[in-house]
């Protein structure tokens, strides 16, 4: 009945408009305040006989659950849940985190930053997650996709009491043994002849090649784009570079900077030489938005197929470095938050900040509120007139800053507009820092309260972050790695360096870079390289590193360790190398200008296979470069050797 009486009082509107309109133009503002009250009236009638409601309209997008179509299971994206259907497809809310489970046991979460755009294939990246599903997969054939009878698997894990699929510690045939049998006696009769218990050892084994295919799929014979980022204190200026890799057919090597690296694929993880791991995360046909190996779980990195996309990007990004004082004003009325992770306990406290138009108003993590008086000039907030404040990039996602009066003028502070994405990306407090009140009342700014770095970590004024917070593309976590440093312990140096790759960079005065690659794995095997690949053992106790290379040993101690770089140093010796946990990192950081002690430390470490002999000879030579002050040229170590006729093995 509210249909037709809504079209009657539509169509009587449009006459009364139409007829009225000589009048209306002529200001008669009789008619004008009548049809302004019979207007309003109507959009009342409409929102009462449709049973409309005033809740907005939130902006939703198609996704895709993969490693092939992964159904029947649970979603929650935002507003939005409900079951993955036959392909995989699930509706998300734009710009709000996933999560996927089955029932009440989570599979996996995942960020924000992925469900940006109108449609998006996520894969599924827990190992633990996609090993259960591959047990529930209905025909335990991974490459037409996982199809999963929902209330079974619900039931299967209620039945064994499985709440965390990480908290699982048995064997895989244990496991698939457990679960594939009582899933098999909880299916429907239809599914129960379509099932079968997988044999463990053949299911890992489809499960691995299944997911190799899957990830060349992605990559394979296409060039990639991505956008390396920072703020330059020194020049007062943002850079925002662009580099690509073009990937062969084969995803054996690729193409970077005029270089060929090699290139290996297995268990969906991407292993790109000198660059390290990577594996997807999220793609469509613009982007794919990929988890790179580093301390971070949400440390993610945006990959763009096509170049006018990331050059749009960078034009955005640069727009976001322009401050001044009129966009600091927009803040005015917003309230901001940054959240804190304690890294002992695993505490999370939520710092809150508004803007008033005169002060501050900071909830802080101690549970103090505090009102700031402040002033604005030009990109700089004055904080009760003493302490500055320099603005450096806003977005419509978050505010970045640095502190002109802390002792570490690299530091950048990030606050969110959002609390969610805040809370998504905690600054680590490894137990020395203060309350960031204190530090906006005029206290130290030393990496301390709540403050969100960019990924620093330089002797040189350049911070990067790899299009993650400063782009919006990436998950803001490695914006908040730590210069400030953490206690040098057996426990952190297993942490943090044992299993990562770390790199050096050998740059030339005026040459091109030259990386050295380093890793120390969890099965104790030692990988290096330089000019050759290197491979051996080694062991750790306590600070210091044995590493063993044939009949060779070299005894190294672990000086400093953060969440960007690590400092080496011979045994004996009082020269520290720094080596990173990210490529870039170290092509900012050159060891250029101590090259000779750097060389000669990296050139002994590479060749350990060679004899006291050699190495009396090249210090000899070191002490004759040092002493006809040949230090000043650009030659290399490698320049000495060859000038001199010595023969290296």
């Amino acid at each position: 009945m509210y249909f037709f009486d809504i079209i009657l009082i539509g169509v009587y509107a449009y006459k009364i408009c139409i007829s009225s309109k000589k009048l209306y133009i002529k200001g008669d503002r009789r008619m004008k305040n009548s049809l302004k009250y019979f207007i309003g009236l109507s959009a009342v009638w409409v929102l009462v006989g449709c049973g409309s409601s005033s809740k907005q309209n939130l902006p939703t997008g198609t996704g895709y659950y993969e490693d092939g179509a992964i159904s029947g299971v649970d979603y929650k994206c935002g507003s939005k849940t409900g079951v993955t259907g036959k392909k995989g497809e699930f509706i998300y809310e734009q710009n709000k985190g996933c999560q996927f489970s089955l029932g009440d046991v989570v599979l996996e979460n995942k960020t924000s930053d992925i469900f940006k755009s109108k449609e998006v294939h996520t894969r599924i990246a827990d190992e633990n997650a996609i090993n259960l599903l591959s047990i529930l997969d209905l025909d335990s054939n991974p490459d037409d996709g996982f199809q999963i009878d929902h209330d079974a698997a619900v039931k299967t894990l209620k039945d064994l009491n499985i709440t965390n699929i990480h908290n699982v510690n048995l064997p895989f045939a244990t496991i698939v043994s457990s679960v594939g049998g009582k899933y098999k006696n909880n299916l429907s009769s239809e599914n129960q002849d379509k099932y079968s218990v997988p044999d463990p050892v053949k299911l890992k084994s489809d499960l691995e090649k299944h997911q190799t295919k899957q990830t060349k799929n992605i990559f394979a014979g296409k060039t990639v784009y991505f956008i390396d980022d920072f703020y330059d204190n020194q020049k007062n200026q943002p850079v925002v570079d662009i580099y690509s890799i073009t990937f062969d057919e084969n995803m054996t090597t690729a193409m970077f900077d005029n270089q060929k690296l090699k290139v290996k694929v297995k268990n969906g993880v991407v292993n790109v030489e000198t660059f390290g791991d990577f594996k997807v995360q999220s793609y469509n046909d613009s982007v794919a938005i990929v988890k790179i190996d580093s301390h971070d779980d949400n440390d993610l990195l945006k990959l763009y197929f096509n170049k006018a996309d990331v050059d749009k990007r960078k034009k955005e990004i640069l727009s976001y470095y322009k401050v001044d004082s009129n966009k600091i004003k927009s803040l005015i009325g917003k309230t901001m938050y940054d959240a804190e992770k304690d890294y002992a306990s695993g505490k999370l406290h939520v710092e809150t900040v508004k803007f008033n138009s005169d002060k501050i108003i900071v909830d802080s993590f101690s549970g103090k509120t505090k009102n700031i008086p402040y002033t604005i000039s030009n990109d700089t907030i004055i904080l009760n007139g003493k302490k500055k404040i320099k603005v450096i990039y806003i977005s419509d996602e978050k505010v970045m800053s640095i502190d002109l009066n802390g002792e570490d003028k690299e530091e950048v502070d990030i606050f969110y507009f959002d609390k969610n994405k805040a809370i998504e990306n905690p600054e680590i407090n490894y137990g020395n820092d203060d309350d960031m009140n204190d530090q906006n009342q005029g206290g130290d700014s030393n990496g301390n309260g709540g403050s969100s770095e960019v990924n620093q970590n330089n002797h040189n004024n350049n911070g990067i972050n790899n299009d993650n917070g400063n782009s919006n593309d990436m998950n803001d976590q490695n914006h908040k790695s730590q210069t400030s440093p953490i206690q040098v312990t057996e426990e952190n140096i297993k942490n943090y360096v044992i299993g990562k790759y770390l790199y050096h960079d050998e740059k030339k005065r005026g040459g091109s870079h030259k990386f050295i690659t380093l890793k120390l794995s969890k099965d104790g095997s030692f990988y290096y390289k330089k000019d050759n690949e290197v491979t051996g053992t080694y062991t750790l106790s306590n600070n210091t590193i044995t590493v063993h290379v044939g009949e060779e040993t070299k005894i190294v101690n672990v000086v400093y360790i953060s969440t960007t770089k690590i400092g080496l140093q011979d045994k004996g010796d009082t020269d520290v190398g720094y080596w990173y946990f990210n490529q870039t990192d170290a092509k900012n950081n050159p060891a250029h200008e101590d090259w000779c002690i750097n060389h000669y430390y990296n050139f002994v470490f590479i060749n350990s296979g060679s004899t006291l002999v050699l190495s009396v000879s090249i210090l000899y030579i070191l002490i004759i470069c040092f002493s006809l002050k040949i230090c000043l040229t650009k030659y290399t170590l490698h320049t000495y050797i060859k000038y001199f006729n010595i023969s290296v093995d």
